[in-house]
């Protein structure tokens, strides 16, 4: 019980911050990098974004 109540509580988080705000690159006309580095563990580029709130209007 425990963990599915973790988990919806995750997806609930998650969606209400996506629908409050926006997240976007530091330069649209750079995004960032879709290469890997790979390792023990394979994983994206570390990157900058920025995160704007959404107006009334976008919900």
């Amino acid at each position: 019980m425990g963990e599915s109540l973790a988990k919806t509580e995750l997806f609930l988080f998650t969606a209400n911050f996506f629908r409050h705000f926006q997240v976007l690159p530091v330069d649209p006309l750079h995004p960032p990098s879709s290469e890997k580095i790979g390792g023990f563990i394979v994983k994206h580029q570390h990157y900058n974004c920025r995160i704007i709130v959404r107006t009334k209007k976008e919900f």
